[in-house]
């Protein structure tokens, strides 16, 4: 009984150790294919987190072959942005309208 109970639990630790193994491998493989760039569109307001809180959906969208981001400039002004997926310029347009900068739930998200 003991005997077949250990070749049992030989089994289950050996398929274990394969399962880490293969999913180890599929995970390398899949952080191997994420490629990012990064390029500059211009200065944010940096005096809180309203740019970055964790509640800000969507700070950058693509819809139809071309991304989109919105944020505020360092005087508090909303700034659109938008341009083609993998293209390194971006269109800025920085608008009239001023937020509520000073208090960080008034973050911009971006829905299409």
């Amino acid at each position: 009984m003991n005997v077949s109970l250990g070749n049992q639990l030989s089994k289950q630790i050996s398929i274990v150790k394969n399962l880490f193994l293969i999913m180890t491998f599929f995970s390398a493989t899949v952080n191997a294919q994420l490629k990012t760039n990064t390029t500059d569109i211009g200065l944010g307001w940096s005096n809180n987190s309203v740019n970055t809180v964790i509640f800000r959906n969507s700070a950058l969208t693509s819809f139809k072959g071309i991304q989109y981001t919105a944020y505020y400039n360092p005087e508090g002004k909303m700034v659109l942005a938008k341009r083609k997926l993998n293209a390194k310029k971006w269109d800025v347009v920085v608008t009239p309208y001023s937020g509520n900068v000073k208090d960080a739930h008034n973050d911009i998200s971006n829905r299409h």
